[in-house]
């Protein structure tokens, strides 16, 4: 089975342009924080977004170095740190999804076996990955639409 066969086709994606006012209105419509992509006007991804990237924005120590530095400073870093860092009122409209994407994100082809994508998210640790067509963002795919296309292919969904 491929992963076109099991991905979600129809996502959420930005631009560039997108402020973090916008960017936090579409965040609050997710259950969970999401993976969200950023796209050029072609359709091609050149980012994503998470919390952790917003979040990473206004802390004092990255989130990604946060691990080492709680050791280092023997104090847990945590989202509540936000609460003690200054952020001007206008942060939402002058931080753009240019400024807080990821541009190194790891993605799948649309041709792929789904065996692949799940080595792929068992050995990147994670749940979620965008799907290409080229260089074009065509879906998503999460371990949970791999096994609901597994299950579905056995008859039973």
């Amino acid at each position: 089975m491929k992963i076109r066969d099991v991905m979600i086709s129809e996502i959420a994606t930005v631009k560039r342009s997108t402020t973090l006012n916008k960017l936090l209105e579409i965040f609050s419509k997710f259950h969970i924080s999401p993976l969200l992509p950023v796209v050029d006007n072609s359709g091609n991804l050149v980012g994503t977004i998470t919390l952790e990237d917003i979040i990473e924005q206004f802390s004092v120590i990255p989130l990604r170095m946060s691990r080492i530095a709680k050791y280092a400073y023997s104090e847990n870093l945590s989202i509540n740190d936000l609460q003690n860092v200054e952020i001007p009122e206008d942060a939402g409209t002058l931080f753009l999804a240019d400024d807080l994407m990821n541009k190194k994100t790891i993605t799948i082809p649309a041709s792929a076996d789904i065996k692949e994508a799940e080595r792929m998210m068992n050995l990147n640790r994670i749940e979620i990955v965008p799907v290409l067509d080229g260089k074009k963002l065509v879906g998503m795919v999460t371990k949970f639409d791999i096994v609901l296309g597994i299950l579905r292919n056995k008859g039973i969904f």
